[in-house]
């Protein structure tokens, strides 16, 4: 019973890191780019709930799947 808390704990930890990760990919190509926040909300098509920003940071919030998806998209657009 303790080996399935440890993986579970070992399993919740990565997906916090990956998820920090791909938050700091996404700020790093929106800053690289000069993308506002109305222009991330148009290319995107995200919402007020699932993204905010605080001092020019983007927090976001849903899964890392579609963080890829908005990364990939966001590599790709050309202002």
């Amino acid at each position: 019973m303790g080996a399935f808390w440890i993986i579970l704990f070992f399993l919740n930890f990565n997906l916090f890191i990956s998820s920090e990760v791909l938050n700091d990919k996404l700020n790093n190509v929106i800053k690289e780019k000069g993308i506002t926040k109305e222009q991330l909300f148009d290319i995107t098509g995200l919402t007020k709930y699932e993204v905010t920003e605080r001092n020019g940071y983007y927090d976001f919030y849903f899964s890392g799947s579609k963080k890829k998806k908005y990364l990939k998209m966001l590599k790709n657009y050309n202002a």
